[in-house]
């Protein structure tokens, strides 16, 4: 598809917000418990919708997307730019740090690493960011923190995937397990 150029500058009529870091919830989904897991449409109507999943992704029966918290100022994602002038793609790092030390946060911390996910994180402006793909997805490691008396414990969480585009989910979230 040829591409759509336009001229770049602020949205500041808009009213656009333009906050860093993310907002406090976001969802992840273990890959295996993916049934479809929807992409970007081939030949969009608008081709500013070239990398925009709009179609919802689907679970396996009794699956769902789970909720995951960051602390306020905590959450953070980065696209860092991969390859060279005639291929690339984003190595995307998302951290996020979950307060708490529980039997839960305990067991998942042990789990995540030797699995594979899909992570939908909404920047300040409620952007939702897919971090991983079926063919790429992200990964989690979780480093427990116990802070000082005057400080917060919890797991300093850090999500990665490799990608080969920014991808925005713009479908409903599956969070309640399939029929």
């Amino acid at each position: 598809m040829a591409a759509t150029y336009q001229d770049l500058k602020p949205d500041w009529d808009d009213n656009a917000l333009n906050m860093g870091g993310t907002q406090q919830i976001g969802w992840y989904g273990s890959l295996p418990d993916f049934l479809t897991i929807a992409k970007p449409a081939s030949a969009p109507v608008d081709p500013l919708e070239e990398y925009v999943i709009a179609t919802p992704h689907v679970m396996k029966t009794g699956k769902k997307m789970h909720q995951i918290y960051t602390e306020v100022n905590k959450g953070e994602l980065d696209y860092e730019p991969l390859g060279s002038e005639d291929g690339g793609g984003f190595k995307v790092t998302g951290k996020l740090f979950i307060p708490g030390d529980t039997t839960k946060l305990n067991y998942f911390a042990n789990k995540v690493r030797q699995s594979k996910y899909i992570f939908l994180i909404p920047d300040a402006d409620g952007l939702l960011n897919q971090i991983g793909t079926e063919g790429f997805p992200a990964t989690i490691k979780m480093a427990k923190k116990s802070s000082t008396n005057d400080g917060v414990k919890g797991y300093e969480c850090e999500v990665s995937a490799y990608m080969p585009h920014k991808l925005i989910y713009d479908a409903v979230v599956p969070t309640t397990p399939a029929a």
